[in-house]
């Protein structure tokens, strides 16, 4: 309060407000304002989103690789192969020898009656019948019955008047008829069905399965099924 008299006290006055941006008076810093453009990256910085970006699949495929290898390691080991110890015996090695088998086929083109012709005469014609070869086999399309072997024969069958039917079936065993086997024998040329006329012949093979041993062949009247003319075999 002012002591001269007739005045009373009086406010200081208003001081000027600082500009926008200033602190104590002073001008300062102020944000940008909005539409400047962005700062730019420089060409040799990288962007640390990328990086981000690729360091995680490659972490993966490293976990699954390395999981890969632990699980398949002991496979590609490769093991030691275990000899016998020093105080291991040996054991001796024992070889069998095989028992003695059968000759696997006997050929025959003599002994008996091979290669002798004998002539026969039937109610349709005559003839004559030669069994040039016989073999005796334990071969053929199926293994023969234990005991027994394949008999195959190669015979010729001619015409001399009329007409005289054969086959494979015109040819049969003396002894017992069910002995004829066409099935297992291997038969590269089987002996086939034919009407020979005068002059005419035919050749071919006829298989039998029986024991081995001399056996008597037969040769049938297709007709009456009665043999008209017969030839001896010998055994292996």
């Amino acid at each position: 309060m002012s002591d001269e008299p007739g005045k009373g006290w009086l406010p200081p006055p208003l001081q000027p407000e600082p500009p926008s941006g200033a602190v104590g008076g002073r001008p300062g810093w102020a944000p940008p304002q909005p539409g400047y453009p962005a700062p730019q990256q420089s060409p040799g910085q990288r962007d640390p989103r990328r990086r981000r970006r690729w360091s995680t699949p490659v972490g993966i495929a490293l976990v699954v690789a390395l999981g890969v290898g632990v699980l398949f390691a002991p496979y590609l080991v490769k093991r030691p192969v275990s000899g016998p110890t020093a105080g291991s015996t040996a054991m001796p090695l024992v070889t069998v020898a095989p028992a003695s088998q059968p000759a696997e086929q006997t050929v025959l083109t003599s002994g008996g009656d091979l290669g002798v012709v004998a002539s026969f005469s039937a109610g349709t014609g005559t003839g004559t019948l030669t069994i040039t070869r016989a073999t005796w086999t334990h071969a053929g399309r199926m293994a023969p019955p234990v005991g027994k072997l394949y008999l195959i024969v190669e015979a010729t069958i001619a015409c001399a008047d009329g007409t005289f039917d054969v086959s494979s079936l015109s040819l049969r065993t003396t002894s017992d008829p069910a002995d004829q086997s066409a099935f297992g024998a291997d038969l590269p040329d089987q002996f086939p069905g034919v009407r020979l006329a005068a002059g005419q012949q035919q050749s071919g093979q006829v298989g039998f399965v029986l024991a081995a041993g001399q056996v008597t062949v037969a040769l049938l009247d297709q007709t009456t099924l009665q043999p008209v003319a017969e030839r001896v075999v010998p055994g292996p």
